[in-house]
């Protein structure tokens, strides 16, 4: 099955103790707008969706925006995809 926003496992880094996904967004390769997107597994094969929830920004007056957060309803998986 093919999603219109599908990235590899490979393009995160994986800490397994806090269940969560770490990138920067030009790692990805992709336009990535903060919404929705899917994850496939390069070991299993399996691609499970992740929703961001949340978008972080700096402290003070300039508010630079940081990353979004988000989670994967199947699994409760976190990820954390950083702006650079």
């Amino acid at each position: 099955m093919a999603h219109s926003l599908t990235f590899r496992s490979s393009q995160f880094t994986y800490d397994k103790e806090n269940d969560l996904f770490t990138t920067t967004a030009s790692d990805l390769k992709k336009m990535f707008n903060g919404g929705s997107f899917y994850i496939r597994s390069e070991r299993t094969g399996q691609t499970r969706l992740f929703l961001v929830t949340r978008r972080e920004f700096s402290e003070g007056a300039d508010r630079e925006f940081v990353a979004w957060h988000g989670f994967c309803p199947a699994g409760g998986h976190k990820v954390v995809v950083f702006n650079d």
